[in-house]
């Protein structure tokens, strides 16, 4: 049923946002860094352009809910990568070679 899978993509959608205002909140400066908030900023104005769409019946909303999701698979994806890249050089510093 389409519905069913419009309130799952729904759900999926919510535990996105609520993780990402997680990261934005986190006082630890290794997850919302300087290198991390032009990713993010980036990836709002995609989600905003889907935001913004309007549907017509339960199709365009699930191909609307589909499209946030892909955005957001990207966004995690190239998030993911910064992160490893930011551990590998944290690695290398003297501080960290030191423990």
């Amino acid at each position: 049923d389409l519905t069913q899978d419009i309130d799952k993509f729904q759900i999926l959608i919510k535990k996105i946002d609520n993780f990402k205002v997680s990261i934005y909140n986190n006082k630890n400066p290794y997850f919302y860094t300087e290198i991390s908030k032009p990713l993010f900023y980036h990836y709002e104005c995609k989600i905003s352009e889907i935001f913004i769409k309007n549907y017509n019946d339960k199709a365009d909303k699930m191909k609307k809910s589909v499209e946030y999701l892909n955005i957001e698979k990207l966004w995690l994806n190239d998030y993911i990568n910064i992160l490893k890249i930011q551990n590998d050089l944290l690695k290398q510093t003297p501080l960290y070679q030191g423990v």
